[in-house]
């Protein structure tokens, strides 16, 4: 009986030892992971105030003018993304608004139209644009406006 009784003191000792053992390594390893953690989120800190210093270099550097292109043209972009829903070909209208990637003909809804015609700066369409505008047609699609 002191015999079995030794060996199960012995191998109680034993796990006892390896779960000391395993708590001390994540311990460890938890530590190193937080200190890895706040290391990298002061590089991202670090960096995303490095890209707002250059952003806002950049803008310092446009003529005013061009800035309230930039800002115009960010408007049409909101505005255009804001009014893409609707619910039936009704709501949805071509317009011809040149925009930096090429395209002419946008269609949104009734409500982007206006939110574009008061932002409209007068621009000038190319004869291509004109000649596609003429035979464009909106619909809705999966409840979003698409020039057919």
């Amino acid at each position: 009986m002191f015999k079995w009784l030794s060996i199960l003191i012995i191998v109680l000792c034993g796990f006892l030892v390896v779960l000391l053992a395993l708590g001390y390594l994540l311990k460890e390893n938890e530590i190193a992971t937080s200190a890895l953690k706040k290391e990298l989120e002061q590089e991202q800190t670090k960096q995303q105030q490095q890209a707002e210093a250059a952003l806002f270099a950049d803008e310092s550097k446009l003529l005013p003018q061009q800035k309230q292109q930039q800002d115009l043209a960010q408007a049409q972009k909101q505005a255009v993304i804001n009014n893409l829903t609707c619910i039936s070909d009704q709501q949805c209208v071509v317009i011809a608004n040149p925009i930096e990637d090429g395209s002419c003909l946008i269609a949104v809804n009734t409500i982007g139209a206006l939110l574009l015609a008061k932002l409209a700066d007068k621009q000038t369409l190319t004869e291509a644009c004109r000649a596609t505008y003429d035979h464009a047609a909106a619909s809705c699609q999966n409840n979003i406006c698409t020039v057919k």
